[in-house]
């Protein structure tokens, strides 16, 4: 009983995970194994630019004007720098709010804007979206209807169970999950005009 207290402490998706899977699934009970396995493959399917920070360089060639909104958003703080004509703006001139993206120049600025930042998906939001991902997979599972893509088999100890997947990816489990993904990518990547 202690293990399994010291293992939630130490990993609160799990914990969470747990209490959804107690919610909408109460029929089933899961090992810790099985709820691990659960979260690893829900994480791995997000994409690797959704859980990490990502570098970006926007260029902007005769910018005029004294508000710019970057491309993707929140922006990590202190990683902002912007040029203009390749000559750095410092701090005083430059104020900016990282959760939607907008930078404020303190005067009309005229010429080639370069903006280097680095953003990233808020931690919540992505584990928000590991844990719908792990509770659609095992629903998924119990109903043996649809196995996510990529996922063809689970070993627990000395037990391995091998899951054939007829659907090629092409099932409602992938679309839900694609859903899910989409969802998280849309909400913090604004959509460019031309």
């Amino acid at each position: 009983m202690t293990d399994e207290i010291q293992q939630e402490e130490e990993n609160p998706l799990l914990a969470l995970l747990r209490q959804q899977l107690a919610i909408t699934q109460p029929q089933n009970t899961y090992t810790d194994t099985q709820l691990n396995t659960l979260l690893q493959t829900a994480t791995h399917t997000i994409p690797a630019e959704l859980r990490t920070p990502q570098t970006h360089e926007e260029y902007t060639k005769n910018y005029y004007g004294d508000t710019y909104i970057t491309q993707y958003y929140p922006l990590v703080d202190d990683t902002l720098t912007c040029y203009i004509d390749n000559i750095p703006l410092t701090e005083d001139r430059i104020e900016y709010t990282s959760s939607n993206g907008v930078i404020y120049f303190n005067e009309q600025i005229l010429g080639n804007l370069t903006v280097h930042y680095t953003s990233q998906t808020p931690l919540d939001d992505v584990q928000e979206a590991i844990l719908q991902i792990a509770v659609h997979q095992a629903r998924t599972r119990a109903d043996n209807s649809a196995i996510p893509a990529g996922v063809n088999s689970v070993t627990e100890g000395d037990v391995s169970v091998t899951y054939k997947n007829n659907n090629n990816g092409s099932g409602e489990g992938k679309t839900a999950i694609e859903k899910i993904i989409d969802e998280l990518r849309n909400r913090y990547a604004r959509v460019s005009i031309i």
